[in-house]
């Protein structure tokens, strides 16, 4: 195995319920990690064993240990950029090297100039993509069943917002920070 200088933090522990990381390239749906562990760490010169924490990621502009994916104690996810060169972005700003900041439902991370993106969830990968075949299957036959309606309905309802934002904080909370302290 090689010789790994990033730990996870002493705040860090295993989820009570796996994450998973969706993976998507130009918009297709390429697979999906699982993070039943304390920390998940991307790199181009790590192991490429993601039942034991690291993900090789082949790209040029990848660094030998890129970013990680970490759970707290408190049962919140964090992503952090290692001061990789090319950068790590989250939803599209580039983050700050070396501060842990929190991860959200929905929040997409992109490593270096890779075209793979992997955006966090809770929900298992099958569940989630049953939901968008669901919903559309839902909305067809609503809309069979407006269109067989009277044409003399005049009301009709706004679409909800499906648009999400993600709150983000430039660090972990107090009691996170002073325990990340504890570890330099």
């Amino acid at each position: 195995m090689a010789d790994l200088n990033w730990r996870p933090p002493g705040w860090s522990a295993k989820p009570s319920t796996p994450r998973y990381l969706l993976i998507t390239k130009e918009g297709a749906s390429t697979g999906h990690l699982t993070i039943s562990d304390r920390a998940l760490l991307f790199g181009r010169r790590v192991p490429n064993e993601p039942e034991r924490g690291t993900v090789r990621l082949d790209h040029d502009s990848i660094s030998r240990q890129h970013a990680a994916v970490v759970h707290s104690f408190q049962g919140e996810t964090f992503a952090v950029d290692l001061g990789s060169r090319f950068g790590t972005t989250l939803d599209g700003e580039k983050m700050p090297a070396n501060k842990y900041t929190p991860l959200r439902e929905g929040a997409t991370l992109i490593f270096g100039a890779s075209s793979r993106s992997y955006t966090l969830t809770a929900t298992p990968p099958a569940a989630a993509a049953a939901k968008p075949r669901a919903a559309a299957a839902s909305a067809a036959s609503s809309a069979s069943a407006s269109a067989a309606s009277s044409s003399s309905a005049s009301a009709s309802a706004a679409p909800a917002s499906t648009s999400s934002s993600v709150a983000r904080k430039p660090c972990p909370p107090a009691a996170v920070a002073a325990a990340a302290a504890a570890d330099d």
